[in-house]
């Protein structure tokens, strides 16, 4: 893998940070979330576009009264809409209280009101992966500390396939990016207890019971794609006492990295979304760097 360029699209005096990418309508969308600090409650989510990877320009704001939004993660539906899944953040009584949210990018290029299905109130969906016309996500936190996972036909109403599925019960499993090959999921899987080292998942139909395998590094704000026999995955990571953001292609069978790449970045980091397009991996990340100043940065790697 060849690093071709690493810029900076986004930076202010906010704390920019917890990015995803996608490619959709002949556009690269990009967000991200932007509050005073990382755990503050004040996080609205922005959205930019470019229909190049070169010039972008803000394409919309979501912002809830007294809610924290967190963690965009984009997804197409089966009906070719874009889908946009935010987990909110409220403080209740001295406790800060997640629930999943979900938007759809409208015919008049703004956003849907926010979808709210009661099985994911005190639950946070993390992301989503579309396989055969159904959403799957995982869930974490709340009513469901030792993991979930869901399945929506719509993205609106998600119903419940089983929960308990995360290794280790006291190894504080987390954030998850679920891809499909064939009908085999696979899930690579944060951990911050333990050994905190991430974990790679897999299960057949209905995804009710998984196999987990340890993959001996830690990852933080994981992102996986399908290559054709291996994944490509990016996160952040921790080498000799250094925190960097990667990415590298993981081989499901021998379950270590056969390339790996650090992108330009440093400390508070991560949280990358990916798109490959003609062997191009696009990348979008934040980082901070000598200063602590987060800001959002979009990348070019060639495979």
């Amino acid at each position: 893998m060849k690093l071709l360029e690493s810029k900076n699209i986004w930076a202010n005096d906010l704390h920019c940070a917890f990015t995803d990418l996608i490619y959709f309508d002949n556009q690269f969308f990009c967000a991200f979330r932007e509050a005073s600090t990382h755990m503050s409650f004040d996080g609205i989510i922005k959205i930019l576009i470019s229909s190049d990877g070169q010039n972008w320009e803000l394409h919309s704001s979501i912002k809830l009264n007294d809610i924290d939004l967190r963690d965009p993660k984009f997804s197409i539906t089966s009906e070719g809409k874009l889908m946009l899944n935010v987990g909110e953040r409220k403080q209740e009584e001295k406790k800060a209280i997640f629930s999943s949210l979900n938007f759809f990018l409208e015919k008049n290029n703004k956003w849907s009101e926010a979808f709210r299905c009661e099985t994911g109130i005190n639950t946070w969906r993390w992301s989503t992966t579309w396989h055969k016309n159904k959403a799957y996500s995982m869930a974490y936190t709340g009513k469901h500390k030792l993991g979930a996972i869901f399945s929506s036909a719509d993205g609106i109403k998600w119903d419940l396939i089983q929960d308990n599925i995360f290794p280790k019960a006291l190894e504080r499993g987390n954030e998850t990016s679920i891809v499909f090959k064939s009908n085999d999921a696979y899930c690579l899987l944060r951990r911050d207890g333990g050994t905190h080292f991430a974990m790679l998942g897999f299960s057949k139909p209905p995804y009710d019971s998984w196999e987990w395998k340890d993959l001996k590094q830690y990852i933080g704000g994981p992102k996986m794609l399908q290559l054709k026999d291996d994944f490509l995955v990016s996160g952040r990571f921790f080498q000799d006492k250094e925190v960097f953001t990667a990415i590298g292609i993981l081989n499901p069978r021998s379950l270590e990295f056969e390339k790996f790449l650090k992108l330009p970045s440093l400390g508070d980091c991560s949280y990358p979304g990916l798109v490959l397009k003609d062997d191009i991996v696009y990348i979008s990340y934040y980082s901070s760097f000598k200063d602590k100043k987060t800001a959002i940065y979009f990348a070019k790697v060639k495979l």
